[in-house]
């Protein structure tokens, strides 16, 4: 992989934030319900779409930052959903507060398919504002390889000395 392609289904105060980020660095495509939102960031140069099956087809890595499990699960399994697009060898970056078990059950899911998870939580009283300037706390949780294909993302809204793998 040269370029590592990001694509990210939500961008609400935290993931609009962290697409800012993103897009400095990274080769970005969108994915949100509000028009304004992807308005802003396409004129920052990312890619927007209509689906995130559309974000994950143009994508190495897809970040969902979505409210809970429920919209999870719908931006991933859901009709035109970002798994229906994921190639072997793709990882979906589950950020959303949602607690550890259900990015294991994801996992589970989507392992025998070769696409990789990793569940990377931010923790960060001033979130949106230090995703902006690449300087989120990262827990970060999934198999090392696929943490370390996403780096770049990773890297580009949270800083490497504070993330935890």
């Amino acid at each position: 992989m040269d370029t590592l392609r990001v694509g990210i289904i939500g961008v609400g105060d935290m993931g609009m934030a962290m697409a800012k980020a993103i897009v400095k660095e990274l080769p970005l495509t969108v994915y949100d319900l509000n028009e304004k939102a992807l308005g802003e960031i396409r004129a920052l140069g990312a890619n927007t779409v209509a689906s995130p099956r559309e974000a994950a087809a143009a994508s190495d890595a897809v970040i969902t930052m979505v409210k809970n499990i429920e919209q999870t699960e719908e931006v991933l399994f859901g009709e035109n959903g970002a798994v229906e697009a994921l190639a072997p060898g793709a990882t979906v970056i589950i950020s959303s507060s949602i607690g550890p078990d259900y990015p294991r059950e994801v996992y589970a899911r989507l392992q025998p398919k070769g696409i990789n998870v990793i569940d990377c939580a931010v923790s960060d009283p001033t979130a949106p504002m230090h995703a902006r300037i690449g300087e989120l706390t990262l827990m970060i949780g999934g198999d090392g390889a696929a943490g370390a294909n996403c780096r770049p993302a990773l890297g580009a809204e949270g800083m490497p000395e504070n993330s935890f793998r």
